[in-house]
């Protein structure tokens, strides 16, 4: 009786966790559905009969384990060993199922701590980014999910994040999410500004994005500073230079240059095809999109001889304090030439003087003739003695607002034009 009472506990437990997992964790899995219903039939009653040999199986298999106790058969051996092969095999079974079960109800468990986790992480990185709300809505749309892991990676990967927009721009051209997406570019530091993003298409410059615009012409190439309007997944637009007040017609011609600077970086130039111009208000035109880029490294730079006098303040090495640099700050000053200027840096030639700048030394000056009304620095890298007690000074470029690098680059391109090259 012993035997039988640990059987009907085994048994009662075996149900309750069928019963469990039949309605949360298994409740669409039709192979537990079917261990449930054979042993959901072994009752404390049965056990009894099955171990007196008095319950028939054939008859609770083909009533769908509902029978009734059959006549004792005289081969009550045979009977009894049947029997215990049943509940055997019975037990065996439940327990492998009790154990896929709960391997299956941890598995549950974990990732559902994973999804929370991953949950928190997309939370604090969008809220850092100010991405809540709609933005994330618009994010989900995007990526076609709601699953944090999969919206995490395009957060924090912009190979991910192109590739998601590009395969909803090509399927949904019409959606308004496409509307969004430059501005979540820009949000999510995949956009020009972010100088430890690679600039390789025009989708990422941001509204008013400085930019050097070079018309050709027949006989010499024309340079106006000039701004981005705005800027969509399809087009952008940039503002046109004025005469007597009145937007210039860039319409007509099929390409325009245009060269941009990044702070740290580099210059960058592309040409983009002109699609149209308005004709009101500020006359801007539209530009078709592009992902030829070339790259010019500031120390690349190609060098324009300039032969210019200029007074230089030096504020020396060790006087140096970094920041916006003011001649009030100098230690002498004396009165130079430049040699030639790049957008990187400049060659000048000190003349004889009992004092001269050493490397590290930084220079301050003026260039008025580039139309800079602020006073630019240089540090100087190299010296070299010259004739008759002269020294050649080479100095590079720091602290250059872009606005004065484009204005400089404007300046170099005249002097070039001016000069044949």
């Amino acid at each position: 009786m012993a035997f039988l009472a640990i059987m009907a506990k085994i048994s009662l437990k075996i149900r309750t966790c069928f019963k469990y997992a039949a309605s949360d964790t298994l409740q669409h899995n039709k192979t537990s559905n079917a261990y449930f219903s054979l042993f959901s039939g072994i009752t404390m009653e049965r056990l009894i009969l099955l171990q007196s040999g008095g319950f028939d199986v054939k008859a609770f298999k083909s009533q769908g384990g509902q029978s009734a106790p059959s006549t004792r058969s005289t081969s009550r051996g045979s009977d009894d060993g049947g029997s215990g092969a049943v509940v055997f095999l019975s037990l065996l079974g439940a327990a492998v199922l009790l154990a896929m079960i709960t391997q299956l109800r941890r598995m549950s468990g974990r990732r559902k701590v994973h999804r929370q986790r991953e949950e928190s992480r997309l939370h604090n990185a969008l809220a850092d980014l100010d991405l809540e709300g709609s933005n994330r809505t618009t994010l989900e749309t995007l990526c076609g999910t709601d699953n944090p892991l999969k919206l995490l990676e395009m957060v924090e990967t912009r190979s991910v994040f192109e590739e998601t927009v590009e395969r909803f721009r090509n399927d949904n051209p019409d959606d308004p999410a496409v509307i969004f997406i430059p501005n979540l570019r820009q949000k999510l530091g995949f956009g020009f500004d972010n100088p430890r993003t690679p600039f390789n298409h025009t989708r990422m410059l941001a509204p008013a994005t400085k930019l050097r615009c070079t018309i050709t012409l027949p006989k010499r190439n024309v340079n106006y500073i000039t701004t981005v309007a705005s800027v969509s997944e399809s087009d952008f637009y940039v503002l046109p230079p004025t005469q007597q007040g009145k937007p210039v017609l860039l319409a007509k011609f099929p390409t325009l240059t245009f060269h941009v600077t990044r702070q740290m970086d580099a210059e960058y130039s592309f040409t983009a095809h002109v699609l149209s111009q308005n004709r009101d208000g500020i006359g801007a035109v539209q530009l078709e999109h592009t992902a030829h880029i070339n790259k010019m490294l500031y120390r690349n730079a190609p060098r324009v001889p300039i032969a210019s006098a200029c007074q230089f303040f030096v504020i020396r090495a060790d006087m140096a304090r970094g920041g916006n640099y003011r001649p009030e700050e100098s230690q002498y000053a004396f009165q130079g030439r430049f040699v030639d200027i790049s957008l990187g840096g400049l060659a000048l030639l000190a003349p004889p003087t009992g004092q001269s700048p050493n490397v590290g030394d930084v220079l301050v000056f003026r260039l008025p003739d580039a139309n800079i009304k602020d006073n630019l620095v240089a540090q100087t890298l190299k010296t070299i003695p010259g004739p008759n007690g002269t020294l050649s000074i080479h100095a590079k470029f720091t602290g250059i607002r872009e606005i004065n690098r484009l204005k400089l680059a404007k300046y170099l391109d005249n002097q070039k034009s001016l000069q044949g090259g």
